[in-house]
């Protein structure tokens, strides 16, 4: 029969004024009646679908699924084959049509939480996981725990604890309830001891210790076995190599810098002593007004290896003190200083910088044999020996003729020689306007850089490892750049002072 437009179901109206009823009329009205009832859903749940319940799509303010007290929490069906859980009119949860389900909020979870798989966490944030506790809690917490087999037997963990102030956490790491290793903010502790064979242990405390053994058989190529003996009533580390040498270690390494003279006393242990010392830079000259003052040359590098036994108990030390910065106009610079460790080592000082005429040459770099010249009028002085290089005569490349000669001081036309182990030259100071930067030294002090008139003064040369940089030239009233320690040649000036040299230097080293 049609339906009305309130869903239910209607005949002809069979119960009419002045007429009999009939039987069957009568049975279908009720029939029809039951039919109706027998389709509908109970408001108060005395009745369950048999059918699919299809709900609107819904929004997020009108989900198709809704509470009536609250119409804007429930469930909608955001695209094809996903659905969202809404709550306050906000996606809370959903699982999209692949089936990936997105938490969008925080989770608490009250149980355990069992996994068939490894979790896996992709991510674009820099911590893939944070794990937050709740304040001031002092109770120690397991994050992670492992149990082997059944998990009746042993197990490993990782446990965590904080303090009153939520200042302080701790995280132990532990196997059978024991901690095995303990981190304290920057603190890390090894609270087991472990031992290691018959005579290494690691302590809790720290330390590594071996006890004395006899000593062990040579190992195998390119194998050096350390242990532990008794020489001479001193406990001593060792190690043997696989041709069954011995060599011992020293129980200490000592280092004394001298940055000004004084008096170097031989420890009590130790075999070998490395010796090493700096030449100090000359100092750059000071021309007159339109004029510019040459550069000073840079201080030598010496180093020396000596058996610890052959030096004498107490060794007197000299440090090469840099040449002062000029004054006065139209003054020539001054030479560094040498620098010596008794009579084992000497290291030669720069040549100074000319500073009395319209071009002025700079110094020449000290040598390990002699120690760099002057600059004379335009030309520079000749790097100290052996063979060092001759002021002016060629490029800073050609020069280097000897390795352990000084750099020669530059003249008019050519660059400052540089050095390996000796210094390097000073620049050229011109009047003209061509000024040249100070020579380099590989473990050397750097050369300082020529000062001009009419524009801008030179740059010092550079110590590529050990030693110290040349100061750079300047122009006008402008004060001249000091050479850096150890050994660096100080820059030319115009009419304002020179840069001083920089100070040798003597470091001893003995294991």
């Amino acid at each position: 029969m049609p339906r009305d437009g309130f869903g239910s179901y209607s005949t002809p109206n069979t119960f009419l004024p002045n007429t009999v009823m009939s039987a069957t009329a009568v049975n279908q009205n009720f029939t029809d009646a039951g039919t109706a009832l027998t389709g509908s859903l109970a408001r108060d749940g005395q009745s369950s679908m048999t059918g699919q319940f299809k709900a609107a799509a819904g929004t997020l303010g009108a989900p198709g699924i809704a509470f009536g007290v609250d119409t804007d929490t429930g469930f909608r069906r955001a695209s094809e084959d996903e659905m969202r859980w809404v709550g306050g009119g906000q996606d809370r949860f959903y699982i999209d049509s692949t089936g990936k389900a997105f938490l969008l909020g925080d989770l608490n979870v009250g149980g355990d939480v069992g996994l068939s798989a490894p979790i896996v966490i992709a991510t674009t944030s820099a911590s893939l996981l944070t794990l937050r506790r709740t304040e001031n809690d002092t109770t120690p917490r397991t994050v992670e725990e492992y149990r082997s087999g059944s998990g009746a037997g042993a197990k490993a963990d990782l446990q965590v604890v904080g303090d009153g102030n939520n200042a302080v956490v701790t995280a132990r790491w532990r196997v059978n309830s024991a901690s095995v290793f303990q981190a304290t903010s920057s603190l890390f502790t090894h609270n087991v001891d472990t031992v290691i064979g018959a005579n290494m242990a690691i302590d809790t405390d720290g330390f590594i210790d071996f006890s004395e053994i006899a000593e062990p058989s040579a190992p195998a190529s390119n194998v050096a076995r350390l242990f532990c003996v008794d020489v001479d009533g001193q406990t001593r580390l060792a190690f043997k190599n696989s041709s069954g040498a011995v060599a011992y270690i020293p129980s200490a390494m000592t280092r004394q810098q001298f940055d000004s003279a004084g008096t170097w006393n031989k420890p009590a242990s130790g075999t070998i002593a490395f010796i090493q010392a700096w030449g100090a830079g000359g100092s750059g000259g000071r021309a007159g007004s339109g004029d510019g003052g040459g550069g000073g040359g840079g201080g030598c590098y010496s180093e020396r290896y000596v058996a610890l036994a052959s030096l004498s108990n107490s060794v007197s030390v000299t440090v090469g003190a840099g040449g002062a910065a000029q004054t006065s106009d139209n003054t020539d610079g001054n030479p560094g200083g040498d620098s010596s460790f008794g009579a084992y080592l000497l290291a030669y000082g720069g040549g100074a910088g000319n500073g009395d005429g319209t071009d002025n040459g700079g110094g020449g770099g000290g040598g390990l044999t002699a120690a760099g010249s002057n600059g004379s009028g335009a030309s520079g002085g000749a790097g100290g020996g052996p063979v060092g290089t001759i002021g002016g005569t060629s490029t800073a490349a050609a020069n280097n003729s000897n390795p352990f000669g000084g750099g020669g001081g530059a003249s008019s036309g050519s660059a400052a020689g540089g050095g390996l182990y000796g210094g390097g030259g000073g620049g050229f100071g011109s009047a003209a306007g061509s000024p040249t930067a100070g020579g380099f030294s590989v473990f050397g002090g750097g050369g300082g850089g020529g000062g001009a008139d009419s524009s801008a003064g030179a740059a010092g040369g550079t110590a590529i490892i050990y030693g110290g940089n040349g100061g750079a030239g300047t122009i006008d009233t402008n004060v001249a750049v000091s050479g850096t320690a150890p050994g660096g040649g100080g820059g030319g000036s115009e009419n304002a002072n020179s840069g001083a040299g920089a100070a040798g230097r003597v470091i001893v080293m003995v294991w």
